[in-house]
Formats: structure tokens, sequence, C-alpha cells
């Protein structure tokens, strides 16, 4: 039973095989369907790329505002070091002889 289903199928094949001729309309819709599917399929990338290039941005103004932050910061670090470097350097004698000069 098995072995009928099967060669019948494979007559089906065959018989459709031998028939090689192409309608051209059908060829023509079909080839119009496929282009129409790749411009689909372009349009999705073309948006997809802009959704990229648009977070690429956000991320590249973020990098920018975080440099700005870290500038601000070193800049202040850099002022409290040299505060740090003048208090440490101050001695109770160095206070009395500006204290002393001045008079």
């Amino acid at each position: 039973m098995q072995n009928a289903r099967l060669s019948s199928a494979t007559t089906t094949v065959a018989s459709s095989d031998d028939d090689l001729s192409i309608d051209p309309a059908l060829f023509e819709d079909m080839r119009m369907k496929q282009i129409a599917l790749l411009k689909e399929k372009q349009n999705i990338q073309e948006t997809d790329l802009k959704s990229l290039q648009r977070s690429l941005n956000d991320v590249h103004r973020s990098l920018e505002a975080i440099n700005e932050k870290i500038a601000v910061k070193n800049t202040q670090m850099a002022y409290t070091r040299k505060e740090v470097e003048n208090l440490e350097s101050l001695t109770l004698d160095s206070i009395l002889n500006v204290g002393k000069s001045a008079e």
C-alpha cells in the first residue's frame, strides 16, 4: 500500500517534469513578487540601519557628556590636590614668618 502511494507520487512528479514550458505571465508575476519582497526587505534593513545610526548618535552624545563631566572632575581634583599640597607645606613657623614679614 505504501509502495503504491510512493510510486504514484513519483509518477506525478515525473509527469510534471516532462512539461518544462513556463508561462511568461506566471514567470513575470513571480518575478514581480520576488522584486516586491526584496524591496520590502531592503526597506526594513534601511529602517533598522537608521535606527542603529540614531542609537549610535545617542551613545556618542552620552559619551561626550560623560567626558565633559570627567574633565570637570579632573579640574576639581587638581584644585583640591593643589590645596592639599599648600596645606601640607604650611607650618606654624611659615604662618608666623608670613605674619612677621607683613608687619
